[in-house]
C-alpha cells in the first residue's frame, strides 16, 4: 500500500494482534501492538485497550488530543 500511494516506511504507523503482524511493526516507524497482542508483539508500543475496546482508534483519538498526531485532509 506504501509503494502504491508512495509514502515512506519512515513516515507510517500499522497496529496488529498477533504473529502474523509482527514483520508489518517491524518494518514501520510505529508499530503498535493491542493489549491483547501476542506476547512477541508487546515488545513494541502497546495501546491501553484491546481490539474489541476499539483500541486503535482510541490510540489514535488520544494521539490526536495530546498533539502528538495531526489531522490533514
Amino acid at each position: 500500500m506504501c509503494k502504491y500511494l508512495n509514502v515512506q516506511l519512515n513516515d507510517t504507523m500499522a497496529f496488529g494482534d498477533a504473529d502474523n503482524d509482527i514483520e508489518m511493526l517491524s518494518v514501520v516507524k510505529n508499530g503498535i501492538a493491542m493489549k491483547n497482542a501476542k506476547c512477541d508483539l508487546k515488545t513494541k508500543s502497546v495501546t491501553k485497550f484491546t481490539n474489541n475496546e476499539d483500541g486503535v482508534a482510541r490510540f489514535l483519538d488520544d494521539m490526536i488530543k495530546n498533539g502528538e498526531l495531526i489531522c490533514m485532509d
